[in-house]
């Protein structure tokens, strides 16, 4: 009688862990990616209702430990840019204890749980240095991961000069989003302009940034020349796009101002504005466009004459 005790009562046992496995018992999350942190409730499946025989011991598989016994539960999860702890990826774990048996170990039925960082919407301005063609090229922050991000762009967002520009493209690891926009000459003149950078993943999470800034055209000024008649390089000349009018001067090294013009060519023979060949040396120019834009300024040498 009493083998048949302890027979019968290891069949109990049996049964039971038979019948959790056969109706493949588990738990259920209300959130499964997030950016940054993310709360996540945990449900025990109702197949896996709290008595007194059994335990439940959720590990959240972000080394922050287990907690015992709970038909609910929540809990935070944190991106951790430490390469060596968990940074993003964690998969949760449910076992089951039927009084002294483990009956299994059960994993998140839907998704393991994925945390990114957050988006950077941070981005760099610069010309494309193609002579006069006012140009602009806009560089987006480098994407922090190899997911896919939609980049909107935007200028002067609600002005009248709107532009509505919005592109989609994948950001990778390594990679800078690109958006290219030619200005007018009508917008050389005008206020600072601005441009509006929105970032957005899959997850549904967003960063915003922008910066204002000016147009420029940009100008090659060489830093030597050689007056001397000989045809190669006689002139200190700047192209422009004949379009704005420049104010130009140029000073000796002492401060002295020796020659000046205003007009839509920047060119200089060597000769003062008193008629005389100016010595060899070094010059301060300054080349002011005029419309509330920063003058260009530098030095250049004077070389090849007496």
């Amino acid at each position: 009688m009493k083998h048949i005790k302890y027979i019968l009562i290891c069949l109990f046992y049996f049964i039971g862990i038979c019948y959790l496995h056969a109706k493949n018992p588990g738990f259920k999350v209300d959130h499964n990616e997030g950016c940054d942190s993310l709360k996540v409730t945990f449900t025990l499946d109702t197949t896996l209702s709290t008595n007194n025989s059994n335990q439940w011991i959720w590990d959240f598989g972000d080394s922050t430990g287990t907690e015992t016994n709970s038909n609910s539960t929540t809990h935070w999860y944190y991106y951790n840019t430490d390469t060596s702890k968990y940074h993003g990826i964690f998969k949760p774990k449910l076992t089951v204890w039927l009084n002294v048996f483990k009956t299994s170990d059960f994993t998140d039925t839907i998704e393991t749980i994925r945390v990114r960082p957050h988006p950077n919407a941070n981005f760099f301005i610069a010309d494309t240095f193609n002579l006069g063609n006012l140009e602009y090229r806009f560089l987006s922050g480098k994407a922090p991961d190899t997911i896919k991000y939609s980049y909107f762009w935007n200028l002067n967002p609600g002005g009248i000069t709107d532009t509505a520009k919005a592109i989609h493209k994948p950001g990778n690891e390594g990679r800078r989003d690109l958006f290219l926009f030619k200005f007018s000459q009508a917008a050389y003149g005008a206020n600072a302009d601005l441009m509006r950078l929105i970032v957005k993943d899959d997850f549904g999470c967003a960063d915003t940034f922008q910066q204002r800034f000016d147009v420029y055209e940009k100008l090659y000024i060489p830093n030597v020349f050689t007056p001397n008649g000989d045809g190669i390089n006689d002139l200190f000349t700047v192209q422009t796009n004949g379009k704005i009018v420049y104010h130009f001067q140029v000073f000796t090294s002492s401060g002295q101002l020796v020659f000046e013009s205003t007009s839509r060519s920047i060119s200089w023979d060597g000769t003062t504005s008193a008629g005389a060949k100016a010595l060899g040396g070094t010059y301060f120019y300054t080349i002011d466009p005029g419309l509330n834009k920063k003058p260009y300024s530098g030095f250049f040498m004077l070389l090849g004459v007496k």
